[in-house]
Order: C-alpha cells, then sequence, then structure tokens
C-alpha cells in the first residue's frame, strides 16, 4: 500500500501543478473546479461554528470527490482496496481521535511557528477536516440514485 499511497500523492501534486498551468483544460485532472468551493469553506471556516465548518467540510469534500463527470477519475486516482482499507481504519473511533489529536498538534505548532497569519492568530482548527475525511466513506457518500458509483464498483473488488 505505500507505494500505492505514494502514487496517490504524485496524482494529487500534478492535480494541483495542473490548478495554476492556465492551459489547463481537463476539470478532471486539476482542483480548478473546487476553486470556488475551497475559497468558501476557508472564509467559513474562520468564522463559523464548529458545525457549520464540518458541515461545509463533508461539501468540499463531495464536490471533490463525487462530481458526476469527474468520480470516475477520482475513484481510479484515488480510490483502492489499500485505500478503503484506509478509510476502514480512519473510522474507527480510535484511530479519528488519534488523528484529529495529530491534526491539533501540527496546528498548535504552525501558531508557535507564526505560520498561522499575522502575530500567529490561527483562526482555522485543522483538525476538523481530517475528521471529516475520517468519517467521509465515498462509497456511501457518493451515492446517487440512478448514477454509477464507481468507488462502489470498485470498493466490492477488494476483499478486506
Amino acid at each position: 500500500c505505500h507505494e500505492e499511497f505514494g502514487g496517490m500523492m504524485l496524482t494529487y501534486a500534478r492535480m494541483f501543478d495542473n490548478t495554476f498551468n492556465e492551459e489547463h483544460e481537463d476539470q478532471c485532472t486539476s482542483w480548478q473546479r473546487t476553486e470556488r468551493g475551497t475559497a468558501q469553506f476557508l472564509q467559513m471556516a474562520a468564522v463559523s461554528s464548529r458545525e457549520r465548518v464540518m458541515k461545509g467540510a463533508k461539501r468540499l469534500l463531495h464536490t471533490a470527490l463525487c462530481d458526476a463527470q469527474c468520480q470516475e477519475v477520482m475513484a481510479e486516482s484515488f480510490y483502492s482496496c489499500c485505500a478503503k482499507h484506509g478509510y476502514q481504519i480512519l473510522q474507527e473511533r480510535e484511530y479519528s481521535e488519534k488523528l484529529a489529536i495529530l491534526v491539533e498538534n501540527i496546528n498548535n505548532m504552525m501558531v508557535m511557528a507564526d505560520l498561522g497569519g499575522e502575530g500567529g492568530k490561527h483562526n482555522y482548527d485543522w483538525s476538523i477536516m481530517s475528521q471529516v475525511q475520517g468519517k467521509f466513506n465515498p462509497e456511501v457518500e457518493c451515492s446517487k440514485k440512478g448514477e454509477v458509483n464507481y468507488y462502489a464498483e470498485m470498493g466490492a473488488q477488494c476483499d478486506l
């Protein structure tokens, strides 16, 4: 799985590069289609309640992973039996809580290193996105009546 996750991270990085390439036209291999949603999420994250931010994070993940036009590309790029197993581990309460603690500690280090903005003030709680990601199962979340769910199709092939 380590090699597979490494490949996923390379794909993620390429998509990030494609996002800033003005000549790149394929919306499914860049994050351009999530640009507006990401900006709205970050603005909301600084001023809204934790519950609203969690709903916004889930909506952003849904846009990134479940869009009907790009779902097949996203599933092929970022979902596999290893990823499914990783989601299963993250959905266990103990791991989800430990992940939230890890991300909160990273957040605190960013504040101490003044990486969070003016005077170390860092309004966004990065553990929220990690908690949402840990509970976001694309096999369930990307299901839409009458449409193919590529994550569920791929997951059905896994023998876990």
